[in-house]
């Protein structure tokens, strides 16, 4: 009997690393995982299978944990869903069902994913799959052959690739793809405890095409982003390992002539395809919007940003349990807004969730970080919990750029996130 409970938990894992694999297809759109209007929905085969696969879970193993404070976070979300769709204008039940399952997901993953050893396959395919999607960016920025003729239009000669959902502003979107597959390598570099001088040099090569593909995707969220998770990154080995240690000091000349070579790689970079005035502009479009104007050569879209918060802040004021999934839409368009979102996850999930999914979204985003960082802190700081740390960093971040609370790759990410921390509350399962 042991053997059978045992290999269908195996077959689960096996499983669930194909569900995390087959985000390669994002690019095609009739296979694109969670594609709302496709051919061939691949979410279609996958949610319904991880749905059967969490019920085999919980009747074939008797060892199921449950993180009592991810039950909270989701239970406020899941709340928080059914109160405002009550009130809303329109039920958008194909927006409900689909969030209702993403959120599932990281129940689904902390019951498979119970050892360190399926934690790091985890980690290795988001690196693949990453590395996938940044060769094929490149090949669409050398060719200008990836996308559809409604992408062609100015913002298409700057991100010819890093946008391949087919509209400009969901390159924020698509650049997660390439930057927390940064992050999981820049872990794994630094805290790998790697021997052999090729897999260095192969990671490094990596790393570099990763970073040149968020550089070109000329999202601003991205880049600081990644700024505030780098410099996490850099504080932790400052604390940990000392720059004074002679023995250290050759790990932070590295680092040091690492970003010198970025840099320069990266200015010939923006100077071969003649990006280096945009480049400039859209560093300084934030503080200095005028000047950057000049850089830019378009019109900025701070000001059309700011009516858009000063809208969201009224619509929480007046709707403090949620408008509803999906309802930002409506409301907006009474303001003479022809959006859907406040780009900021914190500020949608609050307007459209209300206060109840609100605090759900912050345990669910922030007890995680936490954790992490005590158990690193204690003496767990292998590469594979820092490339966990790191990448629930960069989420807390990002998501005041950006929203995500309908990216299937979003989710997996929390979902192996809470993964790490249910491993280490409950000690590693062997397999």
């Amino acid at each position: 009997m042991g053997q059978t409970k045992s290999g269908i938990i195996n077959l689960e894992r096996y499983l669930l690393y194909g569900m995390i694999l087959s985000m390669a297809t994002y690019p095609i759109p009739f296979l694109r995982i969670s594609a709302e209007e496709s051919i061939f929905p691949i979410g279609g085969l996958f949610i319904p299978l991880s749905s059967f696969l969490l019920l085999i879970r919980f009747f074939a193993s008797g060892k199921f944990f449950l993180n009592k404070i991810l039950i909270v976070s989701l239970s406020l979300l899941y709340f928080s869903i059914l109160l405002a769709s009550l009130i809303s204008i329109h039920i958008e039940a194909e927006r409900i069902f689909k969030l209702s399952i993403f959120m599932l997901l990281t129940v689904l993953f902390t019951g498979v994913l119970t050892n360190y050893k399926s934690l790091r396959t985890s980690l290795y395919c988001i690196i693949l799959i990453g590395l996938i999607l940044a060769i094929y960016g490149f090949y669409g920025y050398f060719t200008g052959n990836v996308g559809e003729d409604v992408q062609k239009h100015w913002w298409w000669n700057y991100a010819r690739y890093w946008g391949i959902h087919y509209l400009p502003s969901t390159r924020n979107s698509d650049v997660y793809y390439v930057a927390i597959p940064l992050i999981i390598v820049s872990a794994l570099i630094l805290y790998g405890n790697l021997r052999s001088f090729f897999t260095k040099l192969l990671l490094i090569v990596t790393s570099m095409i990763f970073s040149l593909a968020i550089l070109l995707s000329f999202s601003r969220g991205a880049w600081v982003s990644i700024i505030v998770t780098v410099a996490v990154l850099l504080s932790m080995i400052w604390k940990k390992r000392g720059i004074f240690k002679r023995k250290r000091l050759r790990l932070w000349l590295s680092i040091f002539f690492g970003a010198i070579l970025f840099l320069i790689i990266g200015f010939k970079t923006l100077n071969y395809f003649g990006l280096h005035n945009y480049f400039i502009g859209k560093m300084i479009s934030i503080a200095f919007p005028e000047r950057a104007g000049y850089y830019l050569e378009e019109t900025l879209s701070n000001e059309d940003r700011i009516e858009i918060l000063k809208a969201t802040f009224n619509i929480i004021l007046s709707n403090p349990l949620g408008v509803g999934p999906d309802n930002l839409r409506y409301f907006y368009n009474s303001y003479g807004l022809y959006v859907n979102h406040p780009e900021n996850t914190y500020l949608h999930v609050l307007s459209e969730n209300g206060i109840f999914g609100f605090l759900g979204i912050l345990v669910f985003i922030f007890y995680p970080l936490l954790i992490l960082y005590k158990k690193i802190k204690a003496g767990y700081g292998d590469w594979v919990m820092m490339g966990i740390f790191l990448t629930s960093i960069y989420l807390a971040t990002s998501y005041m750029f950006n929203v995500g609370t309908f990216s299937f790759y979003n989710w997996v990410l929390h979902s192996i996130i809470w993964s790490g921390v249910a491993i280490k509350e409950q000690g590693a399962v062997n397999d």
